[in-house]
């Protein structure tokens, strides 16, 4: 898996955004071993070890990936997927038992009310046909319930002593620190106004005061397309989980600056100024409040 933390002197998780290229002074949290920082422009920013990748840190990408955090296909095999695609386009043409098949993995019901067959809320992620607000009510159980099965698994790691114990540990923290990353996050909204490109809008998160990072987005844009306006159309706490949704759900009106991916030019802004602003203040749950200040799990010493 694309290792995201290494381990510093001080024995705390540090995230590969703040590490330098190349050789660093972390540690795997796994093996101990020593790590390079690869920040390249093809693949994912990840740790990667000085010799030997070690078993812990090659395995699948998703075992420690946030449920429906940059992918949302919801891992369906590609037949259910095609299933879920014939549906979307053409639902008058399955049969009983593709209709049936797509129900029980929760993704279509039979509505009391209508005449016919629906997309649940999971079934129209896929597609991107789940506004903001609604994505982040299916998305969020998702992450706690994956938190509760690497507890449970180091729990059981631990009443049976398990020589995987660590590992065990390893996972819960480092998905601890993912979860805490994305709930310290605010997403923002920006409208960029330039001479060369008309009617320009850039989706983001950041930990910081937005004026830090509104500099920091002029001096990416200067050698691109030259002095731009930015103007802040929304701020909203705790929504980090959104970012690449968003991005996917609007993939359409996507228009890159380069490898800048987070721009786009929308025919009509209204739509999506209402999706966004549909998103209620966040009110964390106490397992979410516990995550955000850092308070560690209660599995002995991780």
């Amino acid at each position: 898996m694309f290792l995201k933390y290494g381990i510093n002197q001080h024995n705390e998780l540090i995230h590969i955004d703040y590490a330098p290229r190349g050789k660093t002074t972390l540690l795997c949290p796994y093996c101990g071993g020593d790590l390079l920082a690869k920040k390249g422009d093809v693949n994912i920013h990840h740790f990667a070890h000085e010799g030997k990748t070690c078993k812990a840190a090659n395995r699948p990408d998703d075992h420690l990936a946030l449920p429906a955090f940059d992918r949302f296909d919801l891992h369906l095999s590609s037949k259910d997927y095609a299933t879920l695609q014939q549906f979307y386009f053409e639902p008058d043409s399955l049969n009983k038992r593709q209709i049936k098949r797509l129900g029980d993995l929760g993704l279509a019901y039979r509505s009391k009310f209508a005449e016919g067959y629906y997309l649940t809320y999971k079934g129209k992620v896929p597609f991107g046909d789940l506004p903001l607000a609604q994505f982040d009510k299916f998305q969020t159980p998702l992450i706690e319930a994956r938190h509760s099965e690497l507890e449970r698994d180091a729990l059981l790691a631990e009443a049976y002593s398990s020589g995987d114990l660590a590992i065990k540990r390893a996972d819960v923290r480092i998905y601890r620190a993912q979860w805490q990353r994305v709930l310290s996050m605010r997403l923002y909204f920006l409208q960029v106004e330039t001479p060369a490109v008309a009617d320009l809008y850039k989706i983001g998160v950041t930990s910081r005061p937005i004026e830090a990072r509104l500099h920091e987005i002029e001096a990416d844009l200067m050698p691109r397309i030259g002095s731009v306006r930015l103007h802040v159309i929304g701020l909203w706490e705790h929504y980090g989980n959104l970012e690449w949704y968003f991005k996917f759900r609007y993939h359409a009106y996507q228009r890159p600056i380069g490898l800048l991916t987070e721009y786009f030019a929308f025919e009509e802004i209204k739509p999506v100024l209402n999706d966004l602003q549909a998103l209620p203040e966040k009110e964390l749950s106490p397992m979410e409040q516990a995550i955000l200040v850092g308070k560690p799990p209660e599995l002995g010493q991780v």
